[in-house]
């Protein structure tokens, strides 16, 4: 799955939303819904205060989709529906990585954002990949996301990190997933 992690503040990712909508993008809640309606939403406070208690969502640009999102009716001990993954679109799909303190130590999650690289195309239920369009509209997001930022891989998996989170960093907020590493291993693993 093309996809890119990056550590953010809650004012970055406010920035990065900010961009996002401004593309003509839609974020919708990747939740259990109570009814076969599918929230979109469109304003930035609005999905701030959405984000503190659901971290997923699915990224819809109607220009470059071909084809509806879909929701799938579950009818076991209760009901409800959620978004039926790789269905409908392409879009992108994003978790928010969230920042708290806990015990007198701050921790702040990464954030992803990526595409599959095949969706069902809910018009005709075949399989298709995401038409140049989309993936260049992808690009230019990560293209985003690095702008500002410097790669790190204290470990395996490759990070995009800002000065201001560095900083924080250094001043003892802990990456989620990160722990185990020092400060120092996390901000001298420059990214090949």
């Amino acid at each position: 799955m093309p996809s890119i992690d990056f550590f953010a503040s809650s004012q970055e990712m406010i920035r990065f939303v900010e961009y996002v909508l401004g593309q003509g993008c839609q974020f919708i809640p990747d939740m259990k819904y109570g009814s076969a309606s599918i929230e979109t939403i469109t304003d930035r406070d609005y999905l701030t205060s959405v984000a503190k208690d659901n971290p997923a969502f699915y990224i819809l640009r109607e220009d470059l989709a071909q084809s509806s999102i879909k929701l799938r009716e579950v009818t076991l001990e209760k009901h409800f529906f959620y978004v039926e993954p790789r269905t409908g679109g392409p879009t992108l799909f994003l978790y928010w990585g969230r920042e708290y303190s806990e015990k007198g130590r701050s921790y702040l999650g990464a954030t992803n954002i990526g595409f599959y690289p095949s969706y069902t195309n809910s018009a005709t239920l075949e399989r298709e990949t995401p038409g140049r369009d989309f993936r260049k509209f992808f690009a230019g997001v990560a293209k985003t996301v690095k702008q500002g930022r410097r790669g790190i891989a204290p470990g395996v998996r490759e990070y995009w990190i800002s000065p201001e989170v560095e900083k924080r960093v250094r001043e003892g907020l802990l990456l989620i997933g990160l722990e185990h590493f020092t400060p120092s291993q996390i901000l001298n693993s420059d990214a090949n």
